[in-house]
């Protein structure tokens, strides 16, 4: 899988490169100089991804999100003194590629069915919560701030990471896992947008997927304030363990 996405992305450099070519020798008046160094910069940039740059799997990912791969990986490249001393995700982010670089319609299609299932998972916990006492919402009150605030962060132009998307599309409850997660490190004045990001890592294991698939989401059971953390607490400790830190993968 990850080789297949790397030789997808080869294809699509090239591709890119011709249409920048074509494009070049189709100009009314010409190129003109300031072209064609452009040109000899995007040419010196593809050859440096597809035959130098150990690319990770996430930016691999994170280009072929893009109409223009060559383009995006071209901004990253000159936003930081042309070098990529840092991962391309987190150059995507911090020149904001998300928002102004036109993307495939795979991507958005993805994403607009990550939105949906979020949605969906939110709105089955309202209804749930519906059907409980007075006292029951109050024992769970830290549990439905942490869900709430969750869906509030998403819904304030959030950007995921393809790899993200793909993986919480795997899971049957992508809202709940986000929130409980929120639920163990609020209290810990932690970023929020950080906490996700870590977390999102863990759904790169194929058997913690599984595993947060056979949970099933509360149901609406009364629940102490113990209670929910000494939980919290056993949710992260069956998280699966890593022998090397992941590259940091920053967004906006």
């Amino acid at each position: 899988m990850e080789q297949d996405a790397k030789q997808r992305l080869a294809e699509r450099l090239d591709q890119s490169l011709l249409e920048h070519t074509h494009a070049l020798s189709q100009k009314k008046e010409g190129p003109q100089l300031p072209d064609v160094y452009e040109l000899q910069a995007l040419t010196h940039l593809h050859h440096y991804l597809k035959t130098e740059y150990p690319i990770s799997p996430a930016e691999t990912e994170a280009l072929l999100s893009f109409a223009d791969p060559l383009a995006a990986a071209n901004a990253c490249w000159e936003a930081n003194g042309c070098e990529f001393s840092v991962s391309i995700c987190d150059l995507l982010y911090e020149i904001e590629a998300f928002e102004t670089l036109p993307q495939t319609e795979e991507f958005q299609q993805q994403a607009a069915r990550l939105k949906t299932a979020l949605e969906q998972d939110y709105a089955q916990y309202h209804a749930s919560l519906l059907k409980l006492s007075r006292e029951e919402l109050i024992e769970r009150s830290m549990e439905i701030a942490a869900m709430r605030e969750t869906h509030a962060f998403l819904g304030d132009a959030f950007c995921f990471q393809p790899i993200e998307i793909a993986n919480l599309l795997k899971l049957q409850h992508p809202m709940h896992f986000l929130a409980d997660n929120w639920f163990i490190h609020a209290s810990f004045n932690e970023d929020i947008e950080s906490v996700f990001r870590e977390a999102m890592k863990d759904l790169n294991h194929p058997d913690y997927v599984e595993k947060l698939n056979q949970q099933a989401p509360s149901k609406g059971a009364k629940m102490s304030v113990r209670e929910q953390l000494r939980n919290a607490s056993q949710k992260a400790s069956a998280r699966p363990q890593s022998t090397q830190k992941p590259p940091k993968d920053k967004t906006r």
